[in-house]
């Protein structure tokens, strides 16, 4: 048995009630699911064990440095080296702290007692944000980029089967956008 019923809702419920009804099947299309769930991730790392890393990190006096020329610029910038030694010293030095070093584990040079320690890494995405569209992600990623660092927009999927309560509201929510694009066409003819 159907239920009608009568709501008062916002300008801002409708717009994005409107805009998930016009933009559902070309976005269900293009990802390959009837009911996509938009969701904007970031990327982070853990120290990898299992011989499969992507990336290292390399770690000095308990710093981490993504990048070997981080590194570089903060030794050169901190003075970890003597006042005495010229600069060809120096950039020799920190030329052989290269990327083979990374297979060794660990960098020692007993000319400066400096040791570099290099991590395996993995990255991994974590959920920040939930849409219905991705123009909706899209925007969002854009104004919270200061906070998400690197990130993507995944869309995922709400369940093969699923005949829980997401599916159901989902089609309620574009069946109700589908009625107010429909009213906004008669009122413009």
């Amino acid at each position: 048995m159907n239920k009608k019923i009568e709501i008062e809702i916002t300008e801002e419920q409708e717009k994005y009630l409107k805009q998930y009804s016009q933009l559902f099947d070309k976005e269900a299309l293009e990802h390959g699911t009837r009911l996509p769930v938009i969701k904007v991730q970031t990327r982070y790392w853990q120290v990898s064990h299992d011989g499969y890393e992507d990336d290292y990190l390399y770690c000095f006096d308990e710093d981490e440095f993504k990048t070997l020329e981080e590194l570089k610029k903060y030794l050169l910038e901190y003075d970890y080296f003597e006042e005495n030694e010229d600069k060809d010293f120096i950039n020799s030095y920190l030329e052989r702290i290269d990327e083979d070093t990374k297979l060794y584990g660990k960098f020692e040079d007993k000319e400066l007692s400096i040791e570099i320690e290099f991590l395996p890494i993995k990255y991994y995405w974590r959920d920040r944000g939930y849409f219905l569209t991705i123009k909706e992600a899209k925007e969002y990623q854009q104004y919270q980029s200061h906070n998400l660092g690197i990130s993507r927009i995944y869309t995922d999927y709400v369940g093969y089967s699923n005949y829980g309560d997401l599916p159901p509201l989902l089609n309620l929510l574009k069946e109700i956008g589908d009625k107010l694009n429909q009213g906004e066409e008669a009122d413009d003819n």
